[in-house]
């Protein structure tokens, strides 16, 4: 059994990708950086709530909506015509309308906690990525 393993771990570092006896301390704090599946989830999360704390800033931002709409009927219908300022109102088969809308949000306590929270939350999902990098690193030294 043991002489199996032996040849087992020959063969897996004679044809491995990064050979063990010439790896340095930094190649393996490289390589451990880059594939291990903790440390990825980690950055995935603190990129997440960086996003999260973006959007709590962009509701502080006017919104713009648009609005367009077409109606066609098979019977002619009254509509309002606003290009034609003597007669507003005329018979027709099809209308298009279109809104613009701009929306701008007015001091709210609501949002200043929502950002503040995405700010914590930010700062939190930082420190455990610098939490989860000293583990691993504590662990390939």
């Amino acid at each position: 059994m043991r002489g199996c393993f032996y040849i087992l771990f020959g063969v897996t570092s004679i044809f491995g990708e990064v050979c063990i006896s010439y790896l340095s301390l930094n190649e393996a704090e490289e390589i451990a950086k880059s594939y291990n599946k903790e440390l990825l989830i980690a950055k995935e999360g603190t990129t997440q709530a960086i996003e999260r704390t973006q959007q709590a800033i962009s509701r502080w931002l006017p919104s713009l909506n648009y609005l367009g709409q077409f109606q066609g009927s098979e019977k002619k219908e009254l509509f309002f015509n606003v290009f034609s300022p003597q007669n507003p109102f005329t018979a027709s088969h099809s209308a298009y309308l279109s809104v613009f809308q701009v929306d701008q949000p007015i001091f709210s306590t609501d949002l200043i906690f929502a950002l503040k929270a995405s700010q914590l939350t930010a700062e939190a999902t930082k420190f455990e990525q610098a939490s989860t990098l000293n583990d691993l690193l504590f662990a390939v030294r």
